[in-house]
């Protein structure tokens, strides 16, 4: 394994999916959430973490406890969404059983908004990381490793204790992604980021202010910017340390604050960085003027739900978007030579 050090404290895990069925189950990029939890806690607890991306790997189910069980970890993190849980479950067990002083802990979508259940469920898990999980599995890690603090009152971290459930809410969050630093692409197995990674994934902000009646909205509707020239920074660290052919800009809307965007497109454009890049938008946030500008800077592709062609239905939705709305902002992006 491509790693710096044989062994690490901690160990952040992107479960493996149990058959290949779709791009997403075995990724030409990294996990973002994993990256920017491993990085987070290297800069304020100076723990420096190891990053199986399961995913990435292309690591089966045995091959990803096997290589967990290499670097004899104390503490596991790891990340699923619910297809994944069961599978995650099983990993924990699994390591356990070769190791069973570590402590495992999952985070994610599903532990996130199924809290309660996932406790009672899956009780393989020491603790489990509720909401935005840089924080407080930080505070987490650092108490445990360290032996100091009560981990029972950190917001965000749940677990059972005398068969009650210890609720802790949400995750703390910070007022600007800023705060968050970068995610930490380093801190992967080089030789599986060199030999699969084309593309890579980034966040410029979080959370939506929409009120779509199907959405999660796991960053909620407040939205938290990243400033513009970190993350050109970033786009250009990437370009210049990895074999990247595409930018992936994960932000539910990518154009919610035109400023923002147009801070971004100028940044690539002024320092001339040559890369593709796409994103998900709103009909309601596109112009002929941004279009044009993001098309400019490397733009190949803007995504945006449609949902439904009915004005009704769409309106019942709380889309707050219309069907004209919806075939204006598509024909914008074509006319701009963007898909």
């Amino acid at each position: 394994m491509g790693f710096s050090n044989k062994q690490y404290d901690v160990v952040l895990i992107e479960t493996p999916a149990k058959q290949i069925v779709e791009r997403y189950d075995q990724p030409p990029y990294p996990d973002i959430g994993t990256a920017y939890l491993g990085n987070y806690m290297r800069n304020n607890a100076k723990i420096t973490p190891a990053i199986i991306d399961a995913k990435l790997s292309r690591y089966n189910f045995q091959q990803t406890v096997d290589n967990t069980l290499k670097l004899q970890p104390k503490i596991v993190g790891i990340s699923a969404m619910t297809h994944l849980v069961k599978t995650a479950a099983d990993l924990s067990r699994e390591i356990k059983k070769y190791q069973p002083d570590v402590i495992t802990v999952l985070g994610g979508y599903h532990a996130t908004f199924l809290p309660k259940e996932t406790v009672n469920e899956f009780p393989t898990f020491d603790y489990i990381c509720v909401g935005e999980g840089e924080m407080a599995f930080n505070e987490l890690c650092d108490k445990i490793l360290r032996n100091y603090g009560d981990v029972n009152s950190i917001k965000g971290i749940w677990h059972k204790l005398n068969d009650v459930i210890i609720d802790n809410s949400r995750g703390e969050i910070p007022d600007t992604l800023d705060e968050l630093g970068e995610p930490g692409w380093d801190l992967f197995d080089q030789d599986i980021i060199y030999k699969y990674a084309r593309e890579f994934p980034l966040m410029t902000l979080r959370g939506c202010p929409f009120s779509c009646n199907f959405c999660s909205r796991p960053y909620g509707q407040i939205v938290r910017k990243r400033s513009p020239d970190l993350v050109v920074n970033e786009i250009e660290d990437d370009v210049n340390n990895y074999n990247v052919d595409y930018i992936e800009f994960w932000d539910e809307t990518f154009t919610v604050n035109e400023d923002h965007t147009r801070g971004i497109c100028e940044g690539l454009i002024r320092r001339n960085i040559d890369i593709k890049w796409r994103c998900q938008t709103h009909a309601n946030t596109l112009n002929r003027d941004l279009v044009r500008l993001m098309k400019e800077s490397g733009c190949v592709l803007g995504a945006f739900g449609v949902e439904s062609g009915n004005d009704l239905i769409l309106k019942k939705m709380g889309k707050g978007v219309s069907k004209e709305r919806i075939l204006s902002a598509s024909r914008l992006l074509k006319e701009a030579g963007i898909t």
